[in-house]
């Protein structure tokens, strides 16, 4: 036993990532082949199998959400089998993915592997991740292309920097044509792409670029719309607002003080185990903020700037996994 665990440690430090995936992916491929079946998923499901007979949505039949996710889903179970077993393992695959790349940018953007392998726990122990990112749902795909878009700005300047830009905003734009709550995190990124250090590369000129790329990823969701405008609207924002139509923006202060619980964890959602990550994430983040007003520490500009990145991490219906990594640069 000792034996094995003294191999396991000396293949992570030779092959690190593939040692990280090794780790993740049995461990979402088991939750996901056990975890109890919710009630949306039998839409994305059927949505999926509709895609791969040829049928449109929107135009042959009611979808709630933005379009990718059915093809996506359906190409891989028109390889792997139409079941609920192969759709599954898919988003065990995303979720890994995602893991994976906040494993890499951990070590990319803090140069220690000990902080990446600190995120990649939170994001592994987090209760929304592991009851959430194992479902044929939009989380799983939109958490980890949401998530690339901001690793590829943020840590990679091995890319060329035009490819850069576009490839982002590509990404980004795949993310909205899987959920359309992720064009939130769009102020987010152009905040962000003008406080990024690009050297001598003019903010509007990363911009235009980036914007090019989020208009060629957003074709999908363009072509849906223009097909059939009326379904569309209704798909994505007629249904959910007849479906939770109590409250509204000014009203039902008892659902969003509970909504507000939940985002704190004080309070389990949906019957998932309490977590521990956002809390922490405020405690760290007050701690800061203390130290500032004790004039213990400065206030950080680059700090703030890198927490600015971290928005679009809060737009998904969960609050989930990679937000802590924001602490780190403290």
């Amino acid at each position: 036993m000792l034996a094995d665990g003294v191999a396991f440690v000396r293949f992570f430090h030779t092959r690190p990532v593939l040692a990280v995936i090794l780790v993740q992916l049995p461990v979402f491929a088991v939750l996901a082949m056990l975890r109890t079946v919710d009630g949306d998923e039998g839409d994305y499901m059927l949505a999926s199998r509709q895609v791969i007979e040829g049928r449109l949505p929107y135009v042959d039949f009611l979808y709630t959400q933005t379009p990718l996710l059915p093809y996506v889903y359906g190409l891989w179970m028109k390889l792997f089998g139409l079941n609920w077993y192969a759709g599954r393992l898919l988003s065990a695959i995303f979720a890994t993915a995602l893991g994976t790349l906040i494993y890499v940018y951990g070590t990319r953007a803090f140069k220690s592997q000990g902080l990446a392998l600190v995120g990649l726990f939170l994001f592994g122990t987090s209760a929304f991740v592991l009851a959430w990112d194992t479902t044929v749902m939009t989380h799983a795909l939109a958490g980890l292309l949401l998530f690339s878009a901001f690793t590829v700005l943020a840590v990679g300047p091995r890319i060329p920097r035009i490819s850069r830009f576009i490839l982002s905003g590509f990404l980004l734009a795949l993310a909205v044509d899987t959920r359309l709550l992720i064009l939130a995190a769009v102020p987010a990124f152009i905040i962000g792409l003008y406080g990024l250090d690009a050297g001598t590369e003019s903010r509007l000129r990363r911009l235009s670029q980036w914007l090019l790329g989020f208009v060629v990823g957003l074709i999908p969701t363009l072509f849906f719309t223009a097909i059939n405008f009326d379904a569309f609207v209704f798909g994505n924002l007629g249904y959910h607002a007849a479906r939770n139509s109590a409250g509204g923006l000014a009203g039902d202060w008892a659902q969003k003080g509970a909504m507000l619980a939940e985002l704190l964890n004080l309070r389990s959602a949906g019957g998932e185990t309490i977590t521990f990550q956002v809390p922490l994430l405020l405690a760290l983040n007050a701690y800061y903020v203390v130290l500032i007003a004790r004039r213990r520490a400065q206030l950080n500009i680059p700090f703030l700037r890198q927490c600015s990145w971290r928005l679009p991490w809060f737009y998904r219906r969960q609050p989930t996994h990679s937000t802590l990594l924001c602490c780190f640069h403290l």
